[in-house]
């Protein structure tokens, strides 16, 4: 009886080892891949003009919106089939449904680019706009790839292909930079990392690819879809919801703006992406697989998982985010050149979203794992339609500033709704982690405030 005891417990702390030791893992790659974008692009914004990095920025939307589509999010079920077999189904499922994706688009542009290019106010871009589709495959092989590794545990291979993507796409924005200074500069960029990414994260995968490419069984591929069909059913709708939402000032801008407009918000939000994503894409992954295995263990456990992942988000999220919604429009033009000092005004209100969207996101896969799907989808229907409005509005005045200052606000609201949403379906109570994120990020945003006011007071 003692012998048993003491093994189950030797089982329980492994498992909290296991989760710790791989979002150190996830953390660390994610970091070094942030640190190694941040370090060099103060050399790739000198170089790139807000209007490159405006039109790369609507490729890669466009690309990231309609994958999304396509693929109808079975990529995010691939961590949990139980049998081998199912899984490699389900993987086919997905890739078929990206492949068919990428040439509809492609049809569709051999149609009527032009029409695209004119409703989206960008004629210039020409026939660069048949990149979509090569984005497209890029990103939906790549998240199949992180999927099955994350399935297998195999964190390291995602830490190192964050790392040698975020390196080899400065790299060569940087080498073609030198030469010529245009948007092929970004597009190979992001081409060959993207090569590069997706090759690194199945390098170990090769016989198991051939069976995933070989082997279809459309009997057992429509019952892997009908297994997880609650994914089409609910989480597509609810991520492209997110997807539309996030992307909506990149359109907006595109279509009554111009993309040098693009080209700000689209710098600002990808550098506040990088803390963001070294924190929420780090833990969510690892997070989503911790938390399934305890939801069919120990229910108690998963609540207790859900309350020490909340407090330490939201330790994070307030220290980051609360000290760049005051600083970041001094600390962007001051790093990466003053002709992106409209892009630190636009990080400035975009960090207010930030920092309740990283306390957050990272906690929505219970929805998943409960097989509440539709709470995320209503949480993030409501951000669209909040979203939508307050881009009317700014439309209306034709500012940019209030357009993003609204934006930012609209999206706040949802996330709140989100992290309130996942204690209740975990039947949690609200009064102690209302009363500690009420506490601390009042503290935390009086104090910077009064930084930058007595900075003010000295400087000028």
């Amino acid at each position: 009886m003692l012998k048993r005891g003491k093994k189950w417990v030797c089982v329980q702390w492994r498992k909290r080892s296991d989760f710790f030791r791989n979002t150190i893992i996830t953390f660390s790659g994610t970091f070094l891949a942030s640190v190694v974008s941040f370090l060099l692009t103060p050399v790739v914004s000198r170089i790139y003009d807000p209007d490159d990095f405006g039109s790369l920025a609507l490729l890669t939307t466009m690309a990231a919106n309609l994958g999304l589509i396509a693929g109808l999010s079975y990529s995010s079920a691939l961590v949990l089939p139980r049998s081998r077999s199912t899984f490699y189904h389900l993987a086919q499922l997905y890739l078929g449904l990206t492949v068919l994706g990428a040439v509809g688009v492609l049809l569709f542009l051999l149609a009527g680019y032009r029409w695209v290019l004119e409703l989206l106010n960008v004629p210039s871009l020409g026939a660069i706009v048949f990149l979509v589709p090569l984005f497209m495959m890029l990103e939906g092989v790549g998240q199949l790839a992180t999927g099955w590794n994350v399935r297998r545990q195999q964190f390291k291979e995602n830490a190192l292909s964050n790392i040698s993507y975020s390196l080899s796409m400065r790299a060569t924005n940087i080498t073609y930079g030198f030469f010529q200074a245009d948007i092929w500069g970004l597009l190979w960029g992001n081409i060959g990392a993207g090569i590069i990414r997706n090759y690194l994260l199945l390098r170990k995968r090769g016989k198991e690819v051939l069976i995933v490419l070989r082997r279809f069984r459309l009997p057992e591929i429509k019952k892997a879809a009908l297994t997880y069909k609650n994914y089409p059913l609910w989480t597509t709708p609810a991520g492209l919801i997110n997807a539309i939402s996030a992307s909506l000032p990149i359109y907006v801008f595109a279509i009554y703006f111009d993309t040098t407009l693009v080209g700000f918000f689209s710098f600002s939000q990808a550098l506040l992406n990088q803390p963001y994503v070294m924190l929420s894409g780090s833990v969510t992954p690892v997070f989503l697989q911790h938390a399934n295995n305890l939801y069919q263990e120990d229910f108690g456990k998963l609540q207790d998982l859900v309350l020490r992942l909340y407090r330490r988000l939201l330790l994070f999220g307030g220290t980051i985010f609360g000290g760049l919604i005051f600083f970041s429009k001094w600390l962007i033009p001051f790093v990466f050149g003053q002709k992106w000092e409209t892009a630190g005004v636009f990080a400035g209100y975009i960090s207010i979203f930030f920092l309740f969207r990283i306390i957050s996101v990272p906690l929505v896969p219970v929805f998943r794992i409960l097989g509440k799907e539709q709470f995320d989808f209503v949480g993030s229907g409501s951000i669209l339609l909040l979203r939508g409005l307050a881009l009317l509005i700014g439309i209306y005045f034709f500012d940019p500033v209030t357009t993003i200052l609204l934006f930012s606000i609209a999206g706040t609201i949802p996330c709140l709704v989100n992290t309130l949403l996942v204690f209740h379906v975990l039947q949690l109570s609200l009064k102690t982690p209302l009363l500690q994120t009420m506490i601390y990020l009042g503290g935390i945003l009086v104090a910077f405030w009064g930084v930058r006011i007595l900075l003010e007071w000295i400087l000028l």
